[in-house]
């Protein structure tokens, strides 16, 4: 017979039974107990990279917009100041305009002042002329 059912089947049977205990405590349990915590601090980690990448995307979310309301600002500003520097620059201009047509006005007053009295001179510089030439001209008429 191949097996036989004698004494020693039952030692190995409980010999078997006692380093499976052993095995039991001293090697499963600890390995199982390690790897469960292994995969409860995996998971762990899992959720928290899922956290903060839900929360970074938020965030940048969030910077987005801060940076749309900036530039939409900023825009708005600097065409407040176009604005501004236009009607500013309208108002120089005016200025600088009624300045200039004052001098022109002014420097036309002038020559024409100028013009009048020269008139007034040439005339009497021709009544002048013309004595002297008639003078010359016919002498006997020496006044």
């Amino acid at each position: 017979m191949l097996f036989s059912f004698d004494g020693t089947f039952v030692v190995q049977l409980i010999n078997f039974a006692i380093f499976f205990a052993l095995l039991n405590v001293l090697f499963l349990r600890p390995v199982g107990k390690a790897v469960a915590q292994r995969r409860a601090y995996l998971d762990g980690l899992v959720g928290g990279y899922e956290k903060a990448q839900s929360e970074a995307n938020a965030l940048r979310r969030e910077a987005e917009e801060v940076r749309n309301e900036a530039r939409r600002e900023a825009d708005a500003a600097i065409a407040r100041e176009r604005a501004r520097m236009h009607e500013d620059g309208v108002s120089i201009l005016a200025e600088f305009s009624k300045k200039a047509n004052d001098t022109i006005d002014a420097a036309n007053e002038r020559v024409h002042s100028e013009v009048e009295a020269l008139s007034g001179d040439l005339k009497n510089l021709r009544e002048q002329l013309a004595e002297q030439l008639l003078a010359q001209a016919v002498p006997e008429l020496k006044r």
